[in-house]
C-alpha cells in the first residue's frame, strides 16, 4: 500500500517559509520511511547541517519546549524516549511546526539507525536509481516514479514517450527508454521481468542468480551479463522483439523456438499471430548497431561502473574522445531535482547553505566509480594511430582454418600474431584476453609472412579470429577486423570409380570443389588386407596429384590380387599432412 500522506499535518498557511520548506522536506522523509525507502545518510546530514545553519544549536541543558498532547505519533515503536512536558507555554502553530518537525525528524533518524529487523520492513532488491517521466502502478494505482523509490514484486514501471528510468535490480542496472513498460513478476535470488513495451538495457548484477526476460510467450534467459531487448511494432503493424548480446550469452525459448544468442549476435523473432509461426533469425551486429546512440552510450555507462562490455569493447576504443555519460546524461531527471523550487523562491543570504547540498545525495553514487572505471579499455585499446590489416579466413573441411592476411608497417616490426576466440570482441593486446587464445601455429616472426594454419577445431563450432600485428616493445601496430567463421568436418568425395583395363587400373572420381587454399594434392591409397584404408593408416600410396581439378588416372605395375582403393584429398602443413575429403572404397582386381 501507498504510505499515508496525512500521517504527519503541518499548517502551512502559518509559517514562515524556512519552516514550511523544512516541513515540507521531512514530512516527504517521513512518507518515504513508512514505505520502507529509508532516506539516505546524506539526505540525513544534510538535514542536519540545515537545521543548525539556520536556527542554531541547543545546548544540552536547555529543556525543549514540547506540549505532548500535540505529537502526532509516527510509525516507529522502538527506541522512544519520553519527552518531559514543561511549564512554559508555546504557541500552537509553533507547537505543532516542531511536533511535526520532530515526529518526521524521528522517522527519519530511527531508519537510518534500526535496522531492517528492527521495526521496518525489509527493503526489496529493486529500487529507482534515477527516472523521468516515469511512473510506477503498485495495486491499482499509480504513482510518480522517483529516485530511491524501493519497488516491489508485481510493480509496473513504465516511461512517457520521453521518459526514461534507470533501476537497481540485485546490483545490476536495468535501463528503460522512451515509451517502456516493464513488470516485476519476481524480485529476490531469481529475478523474472516481463518487458510489455519499448526499450531496455538489462546488465544482470553479481547478486542475482537467474535473470529472466518474458516478451509474450518468447524467454531471454542471461546466461552471461548484458543484453539489449527492444520490443516495438514496425510499420507493417507486426509486433518485434529485437535482442542485441552485448556480452556473453542469452537463451532464448519459446513455444517453437530454442536457441542461443552469442554476445556480438542480433536475435529478431515476431511476436504477431500464432505461437505455431514464431520464426527466429540471428545474424552478426551490424556497423549500424555499433553505431546505434542508445547502445553506445549504456555501454560507456557500464565501463563507466566497471563492467566489462563484450562486443562493444572495440567501440568504445574507438570512442575514447567521449566522456562516459552519467546517469544524469543517460536518464536526465538531475536537473529538475537540482532547481527544486525552494532553493530559488527567496534570494536571501540564509539560503545558500541549503542550495548547496541539495544535490548532493542523487551523484554521489555514479562518480564513485568513474575515476576508477573509466581508464579501464584504456590499457587494452589500440592507439589512435594502429594501423588496419586486411584478414580473410577460409573453413576448411577436417577441422581446420587457413588465415591470409596483408603485411604491417615493417618500421618497428616484430611479430604477427592471430588470435582465435569464442567471443567477436578480440582486443589487439598481448597476452590475448579470454576467452580469446594465441596459438603457437598463428604466431608469425617474418615480416613477409602472410599465412597460418588453425587446426584440432571443433566441426559446426564458430569461431572468431583478429591478426595484430606488434612492435619489438609489444605495442600493437596493426590490427585486422575480427573475422568468423565456422568449422567442416572431413568432406565426402563420393564413390570411386576402379576397373582393369588391358595392363592398368583406370580409376575415376568426384573432384574435390572447397578452396584451393585447403587443397595440396590427392593421393590414391591401396591395400590388399584393409579394406577400409586410409592415408598414414598404413595404406600404400600409388598414385599422387597436385592439380585439383582433376578427376581420373590410369595407375599401372600393380601385382596380380584384388586391391581396396581410396581416394584422399590432403593438405600439407608444418606438421604433416590434414585429411580434407575422401572417396569411398572401390575393389579392384589385377590379374
Amino acid at each position: 500500500m501507498w504510505p499515508d500522506d496525512r500521517l504527519v499535518p503541518f499548517p502551512d498557511d502559518r509559517l514562515d517559509p524556512d519552516l514550511a520548506e523544512l516541513g515540507a522536506a521531512l514530512e516527504a522523509a517521513g512518507q518515504r520511511a513508512s514505505a520502507s525507502a529509508a532516506p539516505s545518510r546524506a539526505f540525513a546530514r544534510d538535514l542536519r547541517s540545515r537545521l543548525l545553519a539556520t536556527y542554531g544549536a541547543v545546548p544540552a541543558s536547555t529543556p525543549v519546549a514540547t506540549s505532548t498532547t500535540d505529537i502526532v505519533r509516527p510509525r516507529v515503536t522502538r527506541r522512544r524516549r519520553p519527552v518531559a512536558a514543561t511549564t512554559r507555554r508555546v504557541p500552537w502553530y509553533r507547537s505543532s511546526v516542531w511536533t511535526g518537525l520532530a515526529a518526521a525528524a524521528v522517522v527519519v533518524l530511527a531508519v537510518l539507525t534500526l535496522g531492517g529487523d528492527r521495526g521496518f520492513p525489509v527493503p526489496s532488491m529493486a529500487r529507482a536509481i534515477d527516472a523521468v517521466g516515469a511512473t510506477v502502478e503498485r495495486d491499482g494505482s499509480n504513482r510518480p516514479l522517483l529516485a530511491d523509490t524501493q519497488l516491489l514484486q508485481g510493480d509496473i514501471v513504465r516511461t512517457s514517450e520521453v521518459g526514461s528510468a534507470t533501476l537497481d535490480i540485485g546490483g545490476g542496472e536495468t535501463r528503460l527508454g522512451p515509451a517502456a513498460s516493464l513488470r516485476l513478476d519476481a524480485l529476490g535470488s531469481d529475478v523474472r521481468l516481463a518487458q510489455l513495451a519499448g526499450r531496455a538495457w538489462h546488465r544482470v548484477g553479481a547478486s542475482v542468480g537467474t535473470y529472466v526476460v518474458a516478451t509474450a510467450d518468447v524467454t531471454w534467459t542471461a546466461t552471461g551479463t548484458a543484453f539489449d531487448l527492444d520490443r516495438h511494432t514496425t510499420d507493417a503493424g507486426v509486433e518485434q522483439v529485437r535482442a542485441v548480446g552485448v556480452q556473453h550469452q542469452v537463451r532464448i525459448d519459446g513455444p517453437t523456438v530454442s536457441a542461443i544468442l552469442d554476445e556480438g549476435q542480433v536475435a529478431t523473432i515476431d511476436l504477431s499471430g500464432p505461437a505455431a509461426d514464431r520464426s527466429l533469425a540471428i545474424s552478426p551486429m551490424s556497423a549500424f548497431d555499433r553505431d546505434d546512440p542508445w547502445l553506445l552510450g549504456n555501454a560507456r555507462r557500464d565501463a563507466a561502473l566497471g563492467f566489462a562490455v563484450g562486443a562493444f569493447a572495440e567501440a568504445l576504443v574507438e570512442d575514447t574522445d567521449s566522456p562516459a555519460p552519467t546517469i544524469e546524461e543517460l536518464m536526465p531527471t538531475e536537473a529538475p531535482a537540482a532547481t527544486d523550487a525552494a532553493p530559488t523562491a527567496s534570494p536571501t543570504t540564509s539560503d545558500a547553505p541549503r542550495r548547496t547540498p541539495g544535490p548532493t545525495p542523487k551523484p554521489t553514487p555514479a562518480p564513485t566509480p568513474r575515476p576508477t572505471a573509466k581508464p579501464t579499455p584504456k590499457p587494452t585499446p589500440k592507439p589512435p594511430s594502429l594501423g588496419t590489416l586486411g584478414l580473410t579466413v577460409t573453413a576448411c573441411h577436417g577441422g581446420f582454418s587457413v588465415l591470409d592476411w596483408t603485411a604491417a608497417p615493417e618500421s618497428g616490426f616484430d611479430h604477427y600474431q592471430s588470435m582465435r576466440s569464442s567471443s567477436s570482441s578480440i582486443p589487439p593486446v598481448e597476452p590475448p584476453q579470454p576467452p580469446a587464445v594465441a596459438p603457437d601455429s598463428l604466431y608469425a616472426p617474418s615480416w613477409s609472412t602472410r599465412r597460418a594454419l588453425d587446426t584440432g577445431l571443433e566441426p559446426g563450432v564458430t569461431y572468431h579470429y583478429r591478426t595484430v600485428a606488434f612492435k619489438t616493445n609489444g605495442a600493437a601496430s596493426a590490427a585486422s577486423p575480427v573475422r568468423a567463421t565456422t568449422a567442416k568436418a572431413v568432406k565426402s568425395l563420393g564413390a570411386l570409380s576402379a576397373s582393369y583395363e588391358v595392363d592398368s587400373v583406370h580409376v575415376s572420381w568426384t573432384p574435390y570443389s572447397g578452396p584451393e587454399a585447403c587443397f595440396t594434392w590427392y593421393k590414391l591409397v591401396a591395400s590388399t588386407t584393409d579394406p577400409t584404408p586410409g592415408y598414414g593408416d598404413g595404406a600404400e600410396t600409388i598414385w599422387g596429384s597436385g592439380s585439383q581439378g582433376e578427376s581420373g588416372a590410369y595407375v599401372g605395375g600393380l601385382a596380380s590380387g584384388t586391391y581396396y582403393l581410396r581416394l584422399e584429398t590432403l593438405r600439407a602443413n608444418e606438421s604433416g599432412v590434414l585429411s580434407v575429403a575422401r572417396s569411398e572404397v572401390a575393389t579392384v582386381t589385377v590379374p
